[in-house]
């Protein structure tokens, strides 16, 4: 024992106490704090890497982005679909739509609109934001139902 640690005369002035100070209680408190320190730094870490898109490269994932337009390339609401994921999203008003946490690899991409679709086929890079591009209607596509697929790989 340290001779900082050893107590004094006072503690025993009234006797022996019951319960007499634990010597490595500085250190326990010590430790405690390092540990709390450690797993905060831990949780923050790994929301950052979250938030910055490495935790996606760490996981072989990227975000699969893309416009769907008619066949006057107006922005619509189209319906879709990754086809191999069984996951679907809806285009917002400017015809937009997002994927997050799509596997690495080539991907078919089915977009539905009333009664046509078309397939397109894409590809994703992990930890990226991989834009599939405008995805067209062709002219006739809503006279003559569904379509055919397009190879859309960069």
């Amino acid at each position: 024992m340290i001779f900082e640690e050893s107590p004094s005369l006072e503690l025993y002035k009234k006797g022996i106490p019951e319960k007499l100070p634990d010597p490595h209680r500085r250190k326990k408190i010590l430790w405690g704090a390092i540990s709390a320190l450690m797993v905060v730094v831990l949780v923050l870490g790994g929301i950052r890497m979250k938030q910055s898109g490495a935790l996606d490269w760490l996981t072989g994932k990227g975000t699969l982005t893309g416009v769907v337009v008619d066949d006057f390339h107006r922005p619509i609401p189209a319906d879709v679909y990754l086809l191999d994921l069984d996951r679907n999203t809806r285009c917002d008003e400017f015809g937009r739509f997002t994927f997050d946490g799509v596997p690495a690899g080539n991907h078919t991409i089915l977009i539905a609109y009333r009664v046509a679709g078309r397939e397109y086929l894409a590809q994703v890079f992990s930890g990226r934001i991989n834009d599939a591009g405008t995805l067209r209607f062709l002219p006739g596509d809503f006279d003559h139902g569904w379509s055919q697929a397009v190879n859309a790989l960069p």
